[in-house]
C-alpha cells in the first residue's frame, strides 16, 4: 500500500470534502457528481419547500429523491426487533459485497481512504471532533489540541505551525508542558473505547440527533434499542454494559458532544 506524500497527507486536514466524496464513491460505486454537492442540494431542499415545488421530479437523481422523501416518512423508535434483524441482515450483505469490490481496495490504498481510517474516524470517535477543527486549535497553540493531535497522528507534528509550537514547548522552561509533549510524541491516544463508553457515546449521539430533528427520544427508549440489539447479537435480553437507568440517563446528557452532522 503506497504511503501518501507528507504534503498531501497534511493537506487532507483542510480538505473535509475530499474525505466525504471518497466515502460516497465507495458506497455508491460511481461518482455521480460529488457527494458534497448532492448533500448541499438535500440541505437546500430541507430549508426551502419551494425548491421541491419548482423542481421537476423526473430530473432528480433517484437516490437523492429517495433521501428527500425519507425525511417525511414517520419512523418508529426504538425499531422493532424484526426491523433491526432485517437491517442487520442487509448490512451484513452489503459488508460482504464491499469486501469483494475493487473499489474497496482502491479506497484503502488512496490517500483519502488511509486518512479516513487512520485519522478522520478515530478522531471523530475518540475526541468527538473533526480533524480540521483539531488541527486548527493545535495550530493556534492550544495545549490540549496539540496533545490529542500528535498522539493520534505523528505526521501532524510536521505541519509548520504545529512544529513551531512543539519546538517552543520542548525547549521552553515549563517542565510540565515539556513532559506532557514528550509523552504525547511517544504515546498513543489516552482515551479508550471500551464497550460501555461506546454505548454511552452513541446514546448521546442518538439523543443529539433527535434534538436536531425536533424529535423526542427518551433514555428508556434508547435503553430498549440497545437491549434489542444485544438480544439479536447474543441472545441476552439486556445489555449489561448500559448500567442502571439513572447512569444511562446521566451519560446521555453528558455525551451530547458530537460535531454537527450538517457541518461542511
Amino acid at each position: 500500500m503506497p504511503v501518501p506524500p507528507l504534503d498531501e497527507w497534511l493537506a487532507l486536514y483542510r480538505s473535509h470534502r475530499r474525505i466525504v466524496d471518497a466515502i460516497g464513491v465507495l458506497q455508491c460505486g460511481r461518482a455521480v457528481g460529488s457527494v458534497s454537492k448532492r448533500r448541499d442540494a438535500l440541505l437546500a431542499a430541507k430549508v426551502s419547500p419551494m425548491h421541491l415545488r419548482n423542481t421537476a421530479i423526473d430530473s432528480v437523481e433517484p437516490k437523492l429523491l429517495e433521501t428527500m422523501l425519507s425525511l417525511f416518512r414517520p419512523v418508529l423508535f426504538p425499531p422493532l426487533e424484526s426491523t433491526l434483524r432485517e437491517a442487520f441482515r442487509k448490512t451484513n450483505m452489503d459488508i460482504r459485497a464491499l469486501a469483494n469490490e475493487e473499489r474497496t481496495s482502491e479506497f484503502k490504498s488512496s490517500a483519502e481512504g488511509q486518512f479516513f481510517l487512520r485519522v478522520w474516524f478515530p478522531c471523530w470517535m475518540l475526541y468527538q471532533t473533526y480533524p480540521p477543527l483539531l488541527m486548527r486549535r493545535a495550530r493556534y497553540g492550544h495545549d490540549d489540541a496539540l496533545d490529542k493531535l500528535v498522539r493520534l497522528d505523528k505526521s501532524a507534528a510536521f505541519d509548520p505551525r504545529v512544529a513551531r509550537h512543539i519546538h517552543t514547548i520542548l525547549h521552553g522552561r515549563d517542565v510540565e508542558r515539556r513532559v506532557r509533549m514528550e509523552r504525547a510524541l511517544e504515546g498513543h491516544p489516552s482515551e479508550r473505547l471500551d464497550p460501555k463508553r461506546i454505548r454511552y457515546l452513541l446514546s448521546g449521539l442518538i439523543s443529539q440527533l433527535a434534538n436536531l430533528f425536533k424529535a423526542s427520544v427518551t433514555a428508556p427508549e434508547i435503553e430498549t434499542l440497545f437491549n434489542r440489539i444485544e438480544h439479536i447479537r447474543s441472545g441476552e435480553l439486556q445489555d449489561e454494559n448500559l448500567g442502571t437507568a439513572e447512569t444511562l440517563a446521566k451519560a446521555i446528557q453528558r455525551n451530547r458532544i458530537w460535531p454537527s452532522m450538517l457541518e461542511p
